[in-house]
């Protein structure tokens, strides 16, 4: 399947949400064969995503993750998620609590700090190796950015985290 279609597709999902504070979301990125691909919502219980961080709830999944029906059409799994983000280029601030969490000082968390960016995220691995990323940020006025899109081709820096790390080892329990 064309990585294209499926960051189509996951730029859509993420631009035709209006809400935000939104729940995570798990999906099954299903092959239509000439038709584009489809993410379908795989059902985690709701409590699961207030226990603890996305990656670590895909962790908690992985033992007992299975697609069922879905497996001979599966073209990837992913996460959609929220999240905020420094800017350690354009913001002194935000550089400084970068360079004092790497050091291991005590900072707040990410979400107390002035000017940081909300993004919402979806992030999908694909089974060779290949991670696929689109993300909106929430404007001031309530709105969204277009979609940023990226492909990380398998073998490229920046493959790594815990997200990536969850969908991983599900999709390797799903193939």
């Amino acid at each position: 399947m064309d990585p294209k279609l499926i960051l189509a597709e996951m730029a859509a999902d993420l631009e035709q949400r209006t809400a935000w504070d939104e729940a995570p979301a798990l999906y099954a990125v299903v092959d239509r064969g000439d038709e584009l691909p489809r993410l379908e919502d795989l059902d985690v219980p709701a409590h699961l995503w207030d226990l603890a961080s996305p990656g670590t709830v895909l962790a908690i999944l992985a033992p007992q993750f299975r697609v069922g029906m879905l497996a001979d059409k599966l073209a990837g799994v992913g996460l959609r998620y929220e999240a905020f983000v420094l800017d350690p280029v354009g913001n002194a601030e935000h550089a400084a609590v970068v360079r004092a969490r790497q050091a291991g000082l005590p900072v707040p968390p990410t979400s107390e700090i002035p000017g940081r960016v909300e993004q919402r995220l979806l992030t999908v691995v694909l089974p060779g190796g290949d991670v696929l990323h689109a993300s909106i940020a929430r404007e001031p006025d309530g709105t969204s950015t277009p979609a940023a899109c990226h492909h990380k081709h398998s073998g490229e820096a920046g493959l790594e985290g815990s997200v990536i790390d969850g969908l991983r080892t599900l999709l390797a329990r799903s193939l």
